[in-house]
């Protein structure tokens, strides 16, 4: 009778045969080679003189016991009060298996527990008995970091009103930063400004003064020029107050585009209205001003005069009209009317003078 294993040319695999019993021997098991093979032993039967040959075989299926494979699986870094998942995956061959979650101190969780941030491991311990023998123990275990992020904060960047930006004034853009609830932290906040994709330093200098509290920063021209004009971005980035590096830093930016501007040049009109220039006659002079937009703050005198004395003014923060009506002219009306018209704007260094004449 011969007997032989089908399975026998794998690495450390040893087949003995002694009469009637052959061995098949492993130098030392391999999971990676000898784990899940069905090993065959054929046993042949062969009688001198008789013509005849009988086979049997038999299969055993040989399972190579190891230590568990052990992954986790875990959510993105989440906002404070959402859902946050640990997944553990254990892949064995057979056996008792065991899972355990320990936190970053060592310490066994229990239902109910929370994730907080910090470390945590997934322990897989598996045991193999046959009876009261232990056949195989084996422990693995895979570590996992839980961090958080600071929620985005909502900014938002503009002018101290919304008055022009007129040059030679001295105008503030503020960047205001709110922050959304629950905060796993106190957050600090730091803001960064880019005017034309350039960064603008919060550094004072002898014309921009720069403020920054815990909420807000602030630039102030003083004056404006109209090289401040631009597109200004405003980007504030909340962090831990502490550094700690499983919290992590959220941002969010505004922007605002500044144009800086002078007072426009009023339309000056100086109309005469007669019924005739002979004696008796009447004459209405009006002197009007239109400053084409009240929103500068200006002070207007217009100012009527006849061969420079002045006959009547009027003063006003806007459109403005200085008229005189003449209902019975007289030799002494005769002369050269001239309307005069002052601009000034108390925030800034600037004066506009004007005259138009009539006879």
């Amino acid at each position: 009778m011969v007997l032989r294993f089908t399975n026998d040319t794998l690495e450390g695999v040893t087949v003995t045969n002694s009469g009637s019993m052959a061995t098949l021997s492993f130098s030392s098991l391999n999971a990676s080679t000898h784990e899940r093979d069905d090993y065959t032993c054929v046993a042949t039967l062969s009688i001198p003189d008789v013509p005849t040959t009988e086979t049997a075989s038999a299969t055993n299926n040989l399972l190579t016991l190891t230590d568990p494979i052990v992954s986790i699986f875990s959510s993105q870094p989440v906002f404070a009060g959402q859902v946050y998942s640990l997944n553990c995956t254990v892949t064995i061959v057979a056996g008792g298996l065991n899972i355990t979650w320990l936190d970053g101190n060592g310490n066994e969780l229990e239902e109910g527990n929370g994730i907080n941030i910090g470390v945590y491991t997934c322990r897989a311990n598996l045991i193999v008995d046959r009876g009261n023998v232990t056949l195989f123990h084996g422990t693995r275990s895979a570590n996992t970091t839980v961090s958080i992020r600071i929620p985005i904060p909502q900014v938002s960047i503009s002018p101290d009103d919304n008055s022009p930006f007129i040059r030679g004034t001295i105008r503030t853009v503020s960047c205001s930063v709110v922050s959304t609830p629950p905060l796993p932290t106190n957050p600090n906040v730091s803001f960064t400004v880019f005017k034309d994709d350039d960064e603008v330093l919060f550094v004072n200098s002898s014309r921009l003064i720069a403020v920054q509290t815990e909420t807000t920063g602030a630039l102030t021209f003083q004056p404006l020029n109209f090289s401040d004009a631009g597109n200004y971005t405003c980007i504030a980035t909340a962090r831990d107050d502490t550094n700690d590096p499983l919290i992590i830093p959220s941002s969010a930016s505004d922007e605002y585009i500044a144009t800086v501007q002078t007072i426009p040049v009023p339309n000056i009109t100086f109309t005469t209205t007669t019924t005739g220039r002979s004696l008796g006659g009447s004459l209405t002079l009006d002197c009007t001003v239109d400053v084409l937009d009240d929103l500068y703050n200006i002070n207007v005198t217009s100012s009527i005069v006849r061969n420079r004395e002045l006959i009547t003014s009027t003063t006003g923060s806007g459109d403005t009209t200085a008229m005189i009506r003449i209902d019975s002219l007289r030799l002494s009306d005769a002369g050269d009317y001239q309307c005069n018209v002052n601009i000034t704007q108390p925030d800034i260094d600037y004066e506009f003078n004007e005259m138009e004449s009539a006879q």
